[in-house]
């Protein structure tokens, strides 16, 4: 495993159309190299972006420069209330969120859409290197830096956010990547009448905690992975608000509609012992029926792996498998981007810093 103790995660804020303010993460390769492909990360539902830091370390000392944020209600997000956290009164603020935060990323790169036509809404709190700081490079073009492909990472919600944003985006997007992915439910009669049920809950009571939520022993098959998650003060544990299920839910309804639109390079990472998400469901994404249409399609079943891949056990081999699908891509879209993994100026034999002059394997 490479040493990321040289990777600085820069803390900074973006506010959303809402006027909410969002905690943000970036995480940049080391001195000297090039980002080969700039990662934007969305979380799952009820925890937050720093539960990741020690993949985004491992893919910014490998050269992708990574993005992550909590989404509102979320994690050190606004709002902060206690009726507010994991609340979601609609799906497609998440969606417009995830939209506002890539527009914020690409007017602070030269290339194809990199520049919005006018800001999305104005930041706050811009220290060097962070989103904000980032996006007001775009007032001085000489300081604008060429955009590498871009990718999307959503786990579990996020990976209905980032599914759903590229519907409308996919043109921008060099690859989708979902781990754990809510992609869709296992409908029984039974579910569908809960559901129902739930669709009223949700304009009547919309904060009720009523929709039973997985048990956290039931998310990873390591203690300590489970321990973290509970007695994280981020992390919202316990049952699931009504409207925030049945949002997920109408999410979901939608992506399914317009799956066959998707037609870029998609991988689908999922453990056959999830018990949150259904990993039925992201391979019908993938290989249909119903699915996508991408030619460029994966779906990598881990055996016997929980939904908390990217934190249990094999939380390295996922994400090395990750570095590699994006490196792929990213060969074939960069347009002249650095290679992943290989410092700036280097090329295909360039060296690693501090690895005594070889490339990094994977």
């Amino acid at each position: 495993m490479l040493m990321a103790n040289r990777i600085a995660a820069v803390s900074g804020v973006f506010i959303n159309k809402r006027g909410q303010r969002l905690h943000t993460l970036r995480y940049a390769p080391p001195a000297g190299w090039s980002p080969g492909a700039l990662l934007i990360l969305h979380h799952g539902l009820a925890e937050h972006c720093g539960r990741y830091d020690k993949v985004c370390r491992l893919l910014a000392e490998n050269g992708v420069e990574v993005f992550a944020y909590d989404a509102h209600g979320h994690g050190k997000s606004e709002p902060q209330d206690p009726a507010s956290r994991a609340h979601i009164s609609s799906y497609t603020h998440l969606v417009d969120d995830l939209s506002g935060v890539m527009d914020a990323l690409l007017a602070g790169f030269e290339g194809p859409g990199a520049a919005p036509a006018s800001d999305p809404e104005p930041e706050v709190s811009a220290p060097a290197g962070s989103m904000a700081a980032l996006k007001q490079q775009k007032q001085g073009g000489s300081q604008r830096r060429r955009r590498p492909p871009v990718f999307l990472l959503g786990h579990s919600m996020g990976g209905l956010v980032t599914a759903l944003l590229c519907l409308k985006r996919q043109d921008e997007v060099a690859g989708l990547m979902l781990h754990s992915p809510a992609l869709d439910v296992e409908w029984t009669p039974l579910l569908r009448v809960q559901a129902m049920v739930g669709g009223l809950l949700a304009t009547l009571v919309p904060h009720a905690r009523v929709v039973p939520a997985v048990r956290p022993e039931d998310m990873s098959q390591d203690p300590k992975v489970v321990a973290e998650y509970v007695t994280d003060p981020l992390n919202t544990v316990g049952n699931l608000q009504a409207r925030s299920a049945n949002e997920l839910l109408r999410g979901m309804a939608e992506l399914q509609r317009a799956a066959p639109e998707l037609r870029l390079p998609v991988y689908v990472c999922h453990g056959s012992r999830d018990a949150c998400t259904s990993a039925a469901a992201s391979r019908r994404f993938v290989e249909g029926p119903g699915g996508v249409s991408s030619v460029d399609r994966v779906f990598r079943g881990v055996e016997g792996g929980y939904h908390e891949l990217l934190h249990g056990p094999e939380w390295e081999d996922c994400a090395r498998e990750l570095l590699e699908w994006m490196r792929g891509r990213a060969a074939s879209v960069g347009g002249g981007a650095a290679e992943v993994g290989v410092p700036a100026g280097g090329g295909a034999g360039a060296g690693v810093p501090g690895r005594g002059g070889t490339r990094s394997k994977l």
